[in-house]
């Protein structure tokens, strides 16, 4: 007689992500999706011939182009299943990873079952329930996680099937690295992975084996003709782009950061600060982490609704609109630079949290600050490019997730109490919430929330 098997909280969120990409996304044919779909049905079209025209003219992003055209050139529901397959294998990625932190049985699974539901909604929609959009933020940021799952499991000391592993690294590696900012991320903690696992001697020839992929497929996207191409295109629409000094972009992007990680994703903020706050009260020894819990706070609520409150009451903006017609302009305002002063300490206060927490949990703070800070330099990063403010807000896709990924690492070492269960409890509420208006927001209205 067979036993009744209890539904595990990780089968529900299965069944909640596959439910939601079968009955709650589609095309949006007037977007990029009509566009590609008209290209597709073209008399005569070529797709090899179309993908080197996009190369020499457009970009180098020629793997997100080709998946993007086969998939528009089956039925919908492969691209449905498979993104929601992506999802359920982040999700069981962190699991098992953050396991390793867990100092109780609970860890902080409950939180990391929210993730796909508490990024930011107008980055979250055009990154990864867009059809066109999924193909350069969903798709890459999860084959970056199978490209690392061998090395990051080795390194973790963690249980896996080590040949379908390793396959399948194999062929996510050009697709973690066919976007700018998944390939600089795919290989920094590649990196990170293979000095740590050298220093612990535990490296093996097989480590390497998806590294070769990685560096071929990021130097073919970065030389691609098409890249410098389109950077003069939009150049053209950034007056004085051209000549910004190298701190005055870092500048840019910092305050592009500021905008949208600091004032706007203000649950993805919350739950960081609420997770490295908590992390620095269970510290047992150190005076400093004392003083930073509280100081923390303080400072990201004065980033928070300062920056919001000046932004709106001076500028008549939101703060990504205003720090994007200040650069344009050349002249940073008196209130913008208050704001990107306010945030500039609190970033300094975050740092420093980290490394208090690392003298006294090194595996924990070191884990956690390195998602956190790769996070914002991809965000950071995009002051370098002209397009920095072409795109939305779905490009801080990345930093969202490994900021939440940051913030699973700190709970789960977290012993167990009111305060971690009261975060759990915050998150599942949210994620709902969030659930809900995703899905009124795509089936009934049919528009993407593009920011």
């Amino acid at each position: 007689m067979m036993k009744n098997k209890k539904l595990t909280p990780f089968a529900v969120f299965c069944a909640v992500i596959v439910l939601f990409y079968l009955l709650f996304t589609r095309l949006i044919v007037k977007t990029d999706d009509g566009h590609f779909l008209g290209i597709l049905n073209e008399s005569g079209f070529d797709l090899a011939q179309w993908l080197k025209l996009r190369y020499e003219t457009i970009s180098g992003r020629t793997v997100c182009e080709l998946l993007t055209m086969k998939f528009l050139g089956t039925n919908l529901i492969a691209w449905k299943l498979c993104a929601a397959l992506l999802w359920i294998y982040i999700v069981h990625f962190v699991l098992r990873f953050t396991s390793t932190f867990v100092r109780e049985k609970r860890g902080a699974g409950t939180f990391v079952l929210c993730i796909p539901f508490l990024v930011f909604i107008g980055c979250l929609n055009p990154a990864a329930f867009w059809f066109s959009g999924s193909f350069t933020y969903l798709f890459p940021f999860a084959c970056m996680l199978i490209t690392l799952t061998p090395v990051a499991y080795e390194l973790a000391e963690i249980n896996y099937r080590r040949i379908p592993s390793l396959i399948l690294s194999v062929v996510a590696a050009p697709i973690a690295c066919s976007q700018e900012q998944s390939a600089a991320l795919t290989l920094g903690f590649y990196a990170v992975t293979l000095v740590f696992l050298f220093l612990k001697r535990k490296v093996k020839i097989y480590s390497f084996v998806s590294l070769p992929f990685c560096v071929a497929q990021t130097y073919i996207l970065f030389s691609a003709p098409g890249m410098s191409e389109r950077m003069k295109a939009e150049a053209s629409g950034f007056d004085g782009f051209n000549s910004m000094n190298t701190a005055h972009r870092i500048l840019c992007g910092l305050s592009n950061y500021y905008a949208f990680g600091f004032m706007m994703s203000v649950f993805v903020f919350g739950f960081f600060i609420t997770a490295v706050t908590l992390k620095l009260r269970s510290l047992e020894n150190s005076r400093l982490s004392g003083v930073l819990s509280r100081i923390l706070p303080i400072f990201s609520v004065l980033s928070f609704v300062g920056g919001n409150i000046l932004s709106l009451a001076a500028e008549r903006t939101i703060p990504d609109k205003a720090f994007e017609r200040m650069f344009i302009l050349g002249q940073i305002s008196p209130v913008g630079a208050v704001i990107i002063a306010l945030c500039s300490v609190t970033l300094v206060l975050i740092i420093a949290s980290f490394v208090t927490i690392a003298r006294e949990d090194f595996k924990t703070g070191f884990t956690a600050s390195v998602c956190y800070i790769a996070g914002a330099c991809s965000a950071v990063i995009l002051g370098f490019s002209s397009s920095v403010y072409a795109s939305g807000q779905r490009v801080f896709f990345f930093s969202e997730m490994l900021t939440l990924i940051s913030c699973a690492v700190l709970l789960g070492s977290l012993k167990e109490n009111k305060a971690k269960q009261r975060v759990e409890f915050s998150a599942v509420v949210i994620s709902l919430c969030m659930l809900f208006v995703n899905c009124m927001s795509w089936f009934f209205l049919e528009i993407p929330i593009m920011g």
